[in-house]
């Protein structure tokens, strides 16, 4: 009988040319994983600013009050704040309102803004 087996070599090159691949592949998923995680970070910061938004387009009195920074309630990490400015002399009537929310120790933000009219 003539058996012929892989020589030590051949495995040794296998199992490198193996372990290159698997893990450049975990490279790449490690990479997703960051992605996937910076875009929900950001989604969540969207919605709560655009929510808050919503909320002082239909405020009143006129006009909407200023929100010092302070935590969101029920997303812990995020904070926003709401400043309201007239920016106009002589248009008492409009308002320029941005909401900001920041995250990740307040190292990442994301500001909304618009203009409201109160007529």
């Amino acid at each position: 009988m003539n058996r012929r087996a892989f020589s030590l070599i051949e495995v040794c090159a296998a199992v490198i040319i193996l372990a290159l691949i698997v893990s450049s592949m975990l490279g790449v998923l490690w990479q997703g994983n960051i992605s996937m995680q910076n875009s929900r970070e950001r989604a969540i910061a969207y919605t709560l600013a655009i929510e808050k938004l919503e909320d002082k387009l239909s405020a009143n009195p006129w006009p909407p009050a200023n929100e010092a920074l302070a935590s969101v309630s029920g997303f812990s990490g995020f904070q926003r704040q709401v400043n309201i400015v007239c920016p106009y002399l002589g248009f008492s009537d409009l308002a320029h309102i941005t909401v900001t929310v920041w995250w990740d120790n307040a190292t990442k933000s994301q500001a909304f803004e618009t203009l409201k009219a109160n007529y």
